[in-house]
């Protein structure tokens, strides 16, 4: 090489290193503009990855395993191997600023850092936690399915006592006080504490989220500069897609510090869920909020006998056999099933409340609805409640008039969603508020201006409470009505008033038995690679799921999906067809369930 460098004359602008310290070799790149990789031979360099890392645009031969680490044009540039003219002509033209390189840098620094230590150990932790996980659940679910009643309401009671520790242990009193303090903010201190929650949360995203640190620096936003943000100043950020959190919330999206916790799946917007880390301080932050703000301001909490209906599977055959509920001691919560709600089941449901003396129900607003229709029908009494609480679905003016009819009391509707990132609440006047010590709610028509007092738009969040995922400027996918007058409430207390949840109305499922149901985010729980999905009814017999997949799925989830299916509704055919996009109603909306009945 020093002959032929002589002999071109350029000896002289040649430096042979030798060997060198990784210390020493990142000085020295801090002079370079390109790194060049001429192997014929290789699998994952590591010199590769970190020229990526330090924002050298790389030149590669195309061999070996590198194919699979880089992509021609996107993160790097690939050349045939022993092709000297390709590999100039590239040199040349990143030299002479033909080529994209600054797209190229920020996509090669995005993809090594899923290689970093921080990174990689959360994925393993998470392979290895899920694969365990996986391993108890099908243990136990075989053991909790064969087990006789009362053995099932001890294991969920023992799941309760879990749930318990985790939700209301620790700070939860001392979270309680602590948001407690906000309510009578005025308009000015809510400025004043949103702002500084606005800004720690943006340096902690920077600091310690890859993600928001490279997407942020792409857009030209430094760390001293987010430091000094206003809340007009958070509508200059990109957007949070949810494709982006099923993308990157296991590994980019997820902080370096502090990650100590769990991921649980969405209720699936979009036909499929979505997993969120929650850590065990963001639990009891959250429930804290939602003791003062839901369950207070509806004058029930915690402690009251409830009941439940929700996505949980507390009976695993679609037909089964009564009782149609299980009880949880340990927090005095009785668990019915959303997939046996059917006429001729009711009076199992009514003695289920009476028997456990509830005094208030939380759950699908359509599911206690269709319960409550039933229990009208059969013409049954149910016992007096002091509230019912809804979320999940729409609740419209028939469905709350029917709820309060059959259980005498009055119906709090409410938005929330596990990705919390916001609370809407509803207080005994039935005024709708956004609690704005939850985060930020942005409420965008279609050009992504925020909307005036009366008008609707949808819902894009930002959340305080979780600095181990945290989700800026999500786009949930929903939509809010204003209220024209922001009012104060009782006790003086200035948060955004909301006139309406309008959300989505999903269409209900019948089962070969009759059940009723609305909601199939569980059948897609642990099937990667899905984009989106589409559950339709074309008869009582036939379920066709419309797919929208990435290239890593397998065809053979269909047997998976099919057997969860038929779990809920009985002995029906289930067909699969896959689609480039899944078309949406006139007004613009996605229905995850469609039924042709």
């Amino acid at each position: 090489m020093g002959k032929g460098a002589e002999k071109l004359g350029i000896s002289n602008r040649i430096t042979y290193t030798g060997v060198l310290p990784k210390e020493a070799w990142h000085k020295i790149s801090e002079s370079y503009d390109l790194f060049i990789n001429t192997t014929t031979v290789d699998n994952t360099p590591v010199s590769v990855m970190e020229a990526m890392a330090m924002g050298l645009p790389v030149i590669s031969t195309n061999v070996g395993g590198i194919p699979y680490l880089l992509e021609d044009g996107k993160d790097a540039y690939l050349v045939p191997s022993n092709d000297e003219d390709a590999m100039c002509e590239k040199i040349v033209a990143i030299i002479e600023g033909s080529a994209n390189v600054d797209a190229v840098v920020v996509n090669a620094r995005r993809k090594v850092e899923q290689f970093d230590w921080s990174v990689v150990r959360l994925q393993w932790i998470s392979l290895l936690e899920s694969v365990e996980v996986k391993k108890k659940q099908r243990w136990t679910e075989k053991f909790y399915a064969k087990s006789p009643v009362f053995i099932q309401n001890m294991l969920i009671t023992l799941y309760g006592f879990y749930w318990k520790d985790r939700r209301l242990g620790g700070n939860f009193k001392k979270y309680i006080q602590h948001f407690q303090k906000h309510e009578n903010f005025t308009a000015d201190q809510w400025i004043a504490y949103q702002t500084k929650e606005l800004r720690t949360l943006l340096m902690h995203a920077f600091e310690t989220v890859p993600f928001y640190r490279d997407l942020y620096a792409k857009h030209g936003f430094t760390k001293e500069r987010l430091s000094t943000f206003t809340l007009d100043d958070l509508k200059l950020l990109p957007f949070l897609e949810k494709d982006d959190l099923r993308k990157y919330g296991k590994t980019t999206l997820l902080s370096t510090k502090g990650n100590k916790g769990r991921f649980y799946s969405s209720s699936g917007s979009t036909g499929t869920p979505i997993e969120i880390f929650i850590s065990k301080k963001f639990h009891q932050k959250w429930n804290a909020l939602y003791e003062l703000r839901v369950r207070n301001w509806a004058g029930v909490n915690h402690k009251m006998a409830r009941a439940m209906i929700g996505g949980r599977r507390i009976i695993p055959s679609a037909v089964g056999k009564p009782p149609y509920y299980r009880f949880n001691r340990a927090e005095s919560q009785v668990y019915f099933s959303a997939y046996h709600i059917s006429e001729k089941n009711t009076k199992d449901y009514v003695e289920g409340l009476f028997k456990h003396d509830i005094k208030y129900f939380v759950g699908y607003a359509m599911s206690i609805y269709l319960l409550s229709k039933n229990i009208q029908k059969s013409g049954l009494k149910a016992p007096k409640l002091l509230a019912v609480l809804t979320s999940s679905e729409k609740l419209t003016t028939e469905m709350r008039t029917v709820i309060s009819d059959v259980f005498q009391c009055k119906v709090f509707d409410g938005y929330s969603g596990v990705e919390a990132c916001g609370l809407i609440s509803e207080n005994k006047k039935g005024e709708l508020f956004f609690s704005s010590d939850s985060g930020i709610m942005e409420v965008l028509n279609k050009e992504g201006k925020e909307v005036g007092f009366g008008a609707s738009g949808e819902v894009v969040a930002t959340g305080f409470l979780n600095y181990s995922q945290p989700l800026i400027r999500y786009r949930i996918g929903d939509t809010v009505k204003k209220a024209v007058i922001q009012e104060e409430i009782e006790e003086d207390c200035h948060m955004l008033k909301i006139e309406d949840i309008e959300g989505r109305i999903e269409d209900v499922v019948i089962g070969t038995e009759g059940q009723q149901m609305v909601r199939f985010h569980s059948i897609f729980i642990g099937i990667s690679a899905i984009v989106m999905a589409q559950v339709i009814q074309l008869s009582l017999e036939h379920i066709l799921i419309k797919l929208v997949v990435e290239d890593a799925y397998l065809t053979t989830n269909e047997s998976v999906m099919s057997q969860r299916i038929q779990s809920q509704l009985g002995n029906v055919k289930v067909a699969f067809l896959y689609v480039e996009e899944i078309e949406k109603t006139a007004t613009g909306k996605f229905k995850a369930v469609i039924s042709n009945l």
